[in-house]
């Protein structure tokens, strides 16, 4: 089949002519507008409320506070925090952690996971829009 050059389509466009539409060619439209259900947004509920977070945020706390009791006393550096609960839980014994690295890496573990909730939380923002 040989190939059309714009002069040829142009003249095939002037030989076809031009039609009119149906004169219930509206009607159509709007009779399928009219059926075509409206999507509504539906409310998505976060997996986990209010009070789960309140309950997490305690549990982490009191982790946290436990942490820093059980964490073995150095001669040279001692926290207010430490010495408060220390007295405050007098003669309960607890086991002591472990002497090394720990303590960097709780830190480096805690800073990655607020990182990633608050690059959650932008992501989130840029897709509501």
């Amino acid at each position: 089949m040989a190939e059309l050059h714009d002069q040829d389509l142009d003249r095939l466009f002037r030989n076809a002519g031009h039609h009119q539409p149906a004169s219930d060619l509206t009607a159509r439209i709007m009779s399928r507008v009219a059926v075509t259900p409206v999507m509504r947004p539906t409310e998505v509920k976060p997996l986990i409320g209010k009070w789960g977070w309140g309950a997490i945020l305690l549990g982490l706390i009191g982790f946290v506070g436990l942490l820093i009791a059980m964490a073995p006393a150095q001669s040279n550096s001692t926290s207010p925090i430490a010495d408060m609960l220390r007295n405050t839980l007098g003669n309960l014994t607890l086991p002591t952690l472990p002497a090394g690295e720990w303590p960097l890496w709780l830190a480096g573990a805690s800073a990655g996971a607020l990182l990633f909730v608050l690059l959650d939380k932008v992501l989130a923002r840029r897709n509501s829009f």
